[in-house]
């Protein structure tokens, strides 16, 4: 009953936080100007890699302990607290360099403000980390989702206030003096000013390993933000990273919500090879079909989406939202058929295809040095499907099933595949009444299509619909 209280709250936490977040940060894109968000990308990217650093996979390394004392918990927690001084320190002396190093003679007095978050969330890492090592998840969720709101709330009045950038640089501040401040409001321990070397060093071993693999992949994950502020402009980046908001905000949340509830299903079901193919088999084929119909969608709407959203300041951002948009769904594929390989067991197997992954991240940035920002993001959706590839090479080790894969994605995608060649043939710039119809469309071509071949992820989505509509027209009746 606790784990499944824990759950709730968990994923309660992440939906609202995200929701929020996003509308947030869509009534910000309003207000400011597509050039004072990729600044704040910029910074952002640099203070966000170091508050890895200064939680050091500490608060991991707690929560798996099983014999820690008061004494350990207070000395893990001055050694964030004075990581978090020290790497607000660093910031506040290379900021000079970081903005000359970029060209952004702004970025210095940003880094600055915003490296002040390192120190005000250190304070917090182990009071949350208590927090989750005693399965307290309602606290940290109404903590985590009372702080983003404060925190976007303050923003949008400071941008109403005519603040500018300054507004995004009050926002991150106040949702972090807030976050920090509720979660000792509701954590009973306090830190006492002693330390011990023998109990915390066993933590602090196992959190390295932690803390190295979160630090290669947050930098990985924001060495575009790096690289297109350094070879092209803070407006680039602005068009960047909204665009890789809103199109992950729906294509990857969708399939993170399948892949989070069929994941201990699947790990359940690891032993008995005929129930594992079966329950793997609809898993994928429901994300390949959710993912053809959102994502094409999003593709055929993206100027209203963007215009609706974001206002006509943010036009620029269509060409990179409809070009990432099959970024994600590449990421919702990979992210399927890695918790299939996670849920046999095999964690080394999958650590070691990250770390060619990663190796393969280095080609995108390199084409786009000599190509251009465009043929980057292209480069970005071969490298996702790719890496889809890989999983099913690897998954075909254990499951001999890389030919229903590649059917199955054949299958999905041929209808959005005719559809997007058609439009790029005719050289057509279809948008308003136009794109919806155009969607509408495709969307009926594509379900026409999965009825005829009778594709088991539509029958079986079809099916379960009619007896959730059925059933609340019952529940209606009484």
């Amino acid at each position: 009953m606790k784990i499944s209280s824990a759950l709730a709250w968990d994923v309660f936490r992440s939906l609202i936080q995200q929701a929020s977040g996003f509308i947030i940060s869509i009534i910000l894109a309003r207000l400011l100007l597509p050039e004072q968000f990729g600044v704040i990308a910029i910074a952002l990217a640099f203070v966000n890699i170091l508050v890895l650093v200064s939680d050091l996979g500490l608060g991991t390394g707690l929560i798996q302990s099983d014999d820690t004392d008061e004494a350990t918990y207070s000395s893990l927690f001055w050694v964030n607290v004075l990581m978090g001084v020290s790497l607000t320190t660093l910031l506040y002396f290379a900021s000079p360099f970081i903005a000359n190093f970029l060209e952004v003679p702004d970025l210095t007095m940003i880094i600055r403000l915003l490296s002040l978050t390192l120190i005000i969330n250190s304070i917090a890492i182990m009071a949350r980390a208590i927090l989750q090592k005693n399965m307290q998840f309602k606290k940290l969720a109404l903590v985590e989702v009372t702080s983003r709101v404060i925190g976007g709330s303050a923003g949008i009045l400071a941008a109403l206030a005519g603040w500018g950038i300054n507004a995004l640089i009050l926002q991150s501040i106040i949702a972090a003096v807030f976050n920090s401040a509720i979660i000792w409001k509701v954590c009973q321990w306090r830190p006492s000013f002693t330390f011990s070397y023998a109990g915390s060093k066993k933590i602090i071993n196992f959190g390295l390993y932690v803390f190295l693999d979160r630090l290669t992949g947050a930098v990985m994950r924001r060495l575009d933000v790096f690289f297109i502020g350094k070879l092209y402009s803070p407006l680039m980046v602005g068009y960047y990273t909204r665009a890789e908001s809103l199109n992950n905000f729906v294509a990857q949340n969708a399939s993170n919500s399948i892949t989070r509830v069929f994941f201990p299903v699947l790990s359940a079901s690891k032993n008995d090879a005929e129930k594992f193919d079966e329950i793997y088999e609809r898993l994928f084929g429901i994300v390949t079909f959710a993912t053809a119909v959102i994502g094409g969608s999003l593709f055929f709407l993206g100027k209203e989406i963007v215009l609706v959203l974001l206002g006509t300041k943010w036009i620029g951002v269509v060409p990179f939202f409809k070009i990432l948009i099959f970024k994600s769904l590449g990421f919702s594929l990979a992210a399927v058929t890695n918790h299939a390989i996670l849920s046999l067991g095999k964690s080394r197997q999958v650590f070691i295809a990250g770390l060619f992954k990663k190796l393969l991240k280095i080609v995108p940035f390199i084409i786009g040095y000599y190509y251009g920002i465009f043929s980057f993001m292209y480069a970005l959706v071969v490298l996702s499907f790719t890496e889809v590839m890989i999983n099913l090479v690897l998954l075909n080790f254990y499951k001999k099933n890389l030919a229903y894969h590649l059917l199955t994605i054949i299958q999905h995608y041929l209808v959005l595949a005719i559809f997007y060649s058609l439009l790029i043939y005719s050289g057509l710039e279809i948008s308003g009444f136009g794109g919806l119809a155009l969607t509408v469309a495709y969307v009926f071509v594509l379900c026409f299509f999965a009825h005829l071949t009778k594709l088991k992820s539509y029958v079986y989505l079809k099916n379960n619909s009619i007896k959730l509509i059925n059933s609340l027209s019952q529940k209606a009746d009484k």
